[in-house]
Order: structure tokens, then sequence, then C-alpha cells
């Protein structure tokens, strides 16, 4: 295969400023038709493998040596293109989240290529934005959409819990661990639900997928995650998760 790689930019001044020739490059691959794909739209690695999507559906590549193969061909009635991808561990083996632009999400198992839940609401609108938060069989999702929400969720696509504390598009998200989990008491639990918060449930007792998601740290204490939500009208909002399990508290 040839590659053809040219500077990602090209240096202005003699100076110690300029990024030197080369030091980014470009290599093309693969040059999809437009017959092929029309588009190139969402992209995501699991380990050495890429996924990436187009109007016929979504593809597999081999990041090491270019080649690829078809992994999923796009549903001819629903001519849904695919606008988010997320690769995350689970309990089953490795799965791939599917996001579109109608926001209805599809799951599907890596290893055999079969979708496990098709086409469910996951969003009213587009979903934006896309995360995995952690690297292990106990790893959630978080999304965020067209229709103010901040979701969270579990590997095999069971609503964690939704926040309602936007006034705009989500159109990105950033979740990092924390080292030092805050505490929370049953008091804070119920003022985060004024704040927009709610459980996907209606129990006062933890969702049973929260508990199964539950991750803990090589100390034996829960490992706490800290979200960053950026939204369309020039809000940035930080949500944390005391106990590791995907329920955020927006007021944290």
């Amino acid at each position: 295969m040839a590659l053809s790689s040219q500077a990602i930019r090209r240096p202005e001044a003699s100076n110690s400023t300029v990024v030197a020739p080369g030091t980014f490059a470009w290599a093309t691959v693969h040059q999809f038709s437009a017959n092929d794909t029309g588009q190139l739209k969402a992209a995501c690695l699991d380990e050495d493998t890429l996924y990436i999507s187009g109007r016929k559906g979504i593809y597999q590549v081999d990041s090491s040596t270019g080649r690829y193969t078809e992994f999923q061909r796009a549903d001819a009635k629903e001519k849904q293109l695919v606008h988010n991808l997320c690769a995350t561990p689970s309990s089953a083996g490795p799965l791939l989240w599917a996001c579109t632009g109608t926001g209805t999400a599809s799951i599907f198992n890596i290893s055999n290529k079969t979708p496990i839940r098709k086409a469910f609401p996951a969003h009213t609108g587009e979903a934006l934005a896309l995360e995995r938060v952690g690297n292990d069989s106990s790893s959630f999702l978080i999304s965020g959409g067209a229709d103010f929400q901040v979701k969270t969720w579990t590997p095999n696509g069971d609503l964690l819990s939704a926040s309602g504390h936007h006034h705009a598009a989500i159109q990105c998200l950033a979740v990092v661990p924390l080292s030092n989990p805050p505490l929370t008491s049953r008091g804070n639990s119920r003022a985060s639900s004024a704040n927009g918060l709610r459980r996907a449930t209606t129990s006062n007792r933890r969702p049973a997928a929260a508990a199964a998601n539950s991750r803990v740290s090589s100390s034996g204490g829960s490992i706490a995650y800290k979200a960053w939500a950026g939204a369309a009208d020039g809000t940035l909002s930080v949500c944390v998760d005391s106990n590791g399990h995907g329920v955020f508290d927006p007021g944290g």
C-alpha cells in the first residue's frame, strides 16, 4: 500500500516557535469513494482497532496495517448516519455503541458483530457527546444530547441517571477520576434531585444496575468521578459521582 504524507503545518518563519516540517504528518491509508460512504462522521478506538462510521455503515480498521472490513451495514430502511461511536468493556465482552443523529442508539457485540440492542431512544435529537468512563467490565457511559440532557448508562444500555440541569444542547463531555472522593449524605442526595438530577428508579435505595456497576480502587474505596459538560449556550458545568457508579450530583 502506497502511503502519501504531508506535514500538518508548514513553517511560516525560521524561528524557534514554529513547528518543524514533518513533526506532524498525515498518511492517506484509504480513500473511500462517495458511493461507499458519502462522508466519515465518527470514530473510536478499541485497543488496536479503529471503528469509523459512514453512510453505508460502520467499518473496522486495523490501526497497524490500515486494512478495513465492514463491521455493520447500515439499515436500508432507517438510513441513519451514526454520529457517535464508543467502545466499552462489559461483563459480556467488548461492546460498541453507535448513536445516530436522531438520538437512537444501538449496541453491538464486538467479538461476533451481532447487535444486542437496536435503535433504542437515548436522546431526543442528536447525541452530540458520548464517553466511556472506566476501563474494565464495571465501566459506564455518559452521553449528552441536543435535548439538553446528560445521561449515564450501563454498557448494555440500562439508564442509570439523567440530568435536566442544562439549558442548551450538550456539545462536549469529559470525565476525570478523583483521588479524594467527596463525602455525601442523604440530605445531599435529596438536594441534588432539586437541582435537576433524577435517577432511573423511583426507589430510595441504590439502583441495582448502579450497584452492579460500582468500581473499587486498589485501596478498597470507591473511585469517584467528576464530569465536565460544555453546552451550546457557553456554559461549563461540573457534576460529581461520589461512589463511582454513574449517578452524578449536578451540585458537585
